[in-house]
């Protein structure tokens, strides 16, 4: 549901060729930003966090785009 994420869906998407399962901490927000997706096209799946386990989101699945990165405006060289 990101920036980068919601663009590759949208790619894959407009294809009309793909199913794609996407995994959000929120599903509603996820089918906000694509609410004309045809539920064919577009399976949510909600996660509690990045770290769950997808065993089972990914059965059945033929390939990943992983898109999200921990991310820190933080300046992480300092000593402490």
């Amino acid at each position: 549901s990101g920036f980068l994420g919601s663009h590759i869906m949208s790619q894959l998407l407009a294809q009309g060729i793909y199913t794609v399962r996407a995994t959000a901490r929120s599903a509603r927000k996820l089918q906000a930003i694509f609410p004309n997706a045809e539920k064919n096209d577009l399976e949510v799946v909600q996660i509690p966090s990045l770290t769950s386990d997808f065993s089972d989101t990914l059965k059945g699945v033929t390939a990943v785009v992983h898109s999200a990165s921990p991310g820190s405006l933080k300046d992480d060289t300092s000593k402490e």
